[in-house]
Parts: structure tokens; sequence; C-alpha cells
């Protein structure tokens, strides 16, 4: 966290980038969006970009389980949501056609 409050020193504004495949690991996923959101309050950015997700197991009742990281960004924008912090959610298309590679 101290490395990101240092970052945002002086910015206005901060568009989040975050790297699922790298970990795999949906509470890394959750963690590092709070951490960011986190920062960003402490440093009274403008306006924060998050490229967000559907929580897909809410969605469709449970049924669909496969979508972790999609389902940890939705986490991480409602927490976002909950700061009451400037943002613009980005809701990135998925192709039908990841459902016979991805899930």
């Amino acid at each position: 966290l101290d490395s990101l409050r240092q970052a945002m020193q002086g910015v206005k504004g901060v568009f989040v980038v975050q790297n699922y495949w790298e970990h795999l690991d949906p509470v890394m996923e959750f963690e590092q969006g709070r951490n960011v959101a986190d920062a960003c309050k402490e440093a009274n950015i403008l306006h924060l970009i998050y490229p967000s997700g559907e929580d897909v197991k809410l969605a469709s009742r449970g049924r669909i389980t496969g979508a972790s990281h999609l389902d940890a960004r939705a986490h991480v924008e409602k927490y976002i949501r909950s700061l009451h912090i400037p943002t613009t959610f980005i809701r990135l298309p998925f192709f039908m056609e990841s459902f016979h590679t991805v899930l």
C-alpha cells in the first residue's frame, strides 16, 4: 500500500490495470483492487477508472462458478462504490467464443 500511496502523490486520476492471469487468485485480485481504491481515497484522487466485471456467480444464481476473475472485479467495484470515489467503471466485452476455451 505504501508504494501506491507514493505513486499517487500529486495525481489527479488513476486508471487501474490488474492481471488476474498472472496469479489466478480471486482473493489476490480483490486485495489488489481494494488497495488501489484505499490509496485513491487517501490521496483524494479526482477520478478513478476501473475495468470491472459482472458477478457471474451471482447473476447465474450459482450455476456458473468458473469466472472468479470477473466475480472478484465485481466485488472490487462494490467496494469502490462504498468509498464514494468518483469512478468510471468499464465493462469490457466478453466474447461468446470464450466460453469454449475459458470456462
